[in-house]
C-alpha cells in the first residue's frame, strides 16, 4: 500500500522542541495528516490550504480550526505572532519560490519558534531555504534526505526534510 513518511518523521523531529499545549500552523495541510501527532500530543492545530473539501476533513480530523488559503497568492498565511511552530509537508515544489513562502512561513511564528518542513528531492531548493532560515535566526537541526513515500506502482521518491527552531 501507498504510505507517506513525512509527516511522522516531522512530527518525531518537532514534538521534543515544543512546550504544551503549543500553537501549530500546519501549511498546506490537506486532509490534515501531517497534524495528527501533534493533535495526539496534546497542541493545538490550525490548518491552512486552498481546498475546502479538504479542510473539512482537516477538521474532523481534530483541527481547530482551518484557513482557505492561496499559498502563491496569499500576502499572509495567518496573523503575526500567532504560532509556536510551522509545518509544511508535502507542500514546496518548483512552482512556488522557495525565499518567498519561508518568509510567508515565518511570519505568523512567536519569536521562540520552531519549523519543520519537506521538500520533494526533485525540486529542492534546500540550500536557499535553510539560507533564509538561518537570516531569520533560525538554528537548523535536520536538513537531511530520506525516503519520502512508499508506492506500490513505482520507486519511492526521496525528500528534504528540514528543522530549525528560533531560541
Amino acid at each position: 500500500p501507498e504510505y507517506y513518511f513525512g509527516p511522522e518523521k516531522i512530527a518525531a523531529a518537532l514534538l521534543p522542541r515544543l512546550a504544551p499545549k503549543s500553537d501549530i500552523l500546519d501549511v498546506g495541510c490537506g486532509t490534515g495528516n501531517a497534524g495528527i501527532p501533534f493533535i495526539s500530543a496534546g497542541h493545538v492545530v490550525v490548518g491552512a490550504d486552498i481546498s475546502e473539501e479538504a479542510l473539512k476533513k482537516a477538521r474532523i480530523n481534530g483541527y481547530d480550526r482551518t484557513l482557505k488559503v492561496n499559498l502563491a497568492l496569499a500576502e499572509q498565511i495567518a496573523p503575526s505572532n500567532s504560532a509556536d511552530a510551522v509545518v509544511c509537508v508535502g507542500v514546496l515544489d518548483e512552482w512556488l519560490r522557495s525565499d518567498v513562502l519561508i518568509e510567508k512561513l515565518i511570519a505568523p511564528l512567536r519569536s521562540k519558534a520552531s519549523i519543520g518542513l519537506t521538500l520533494n528531492e526533485t525540486f529542492a531548493k534546500s540550500a536557499e531555504i535553510v539560507a533564509v532560515l538561518k537570516k531569520s535566526g533560525f538554528s537548523i537541526h535536520e536538513n537531511t534526505i530520506d525516503k519520502g513515500w512508499h508506492h506500490p506502482n513505482y520507486d519511492a521518491e526521496r525528500f528534504h526534510y528540514i528543522v530549525a527552531s528560533r531560541l
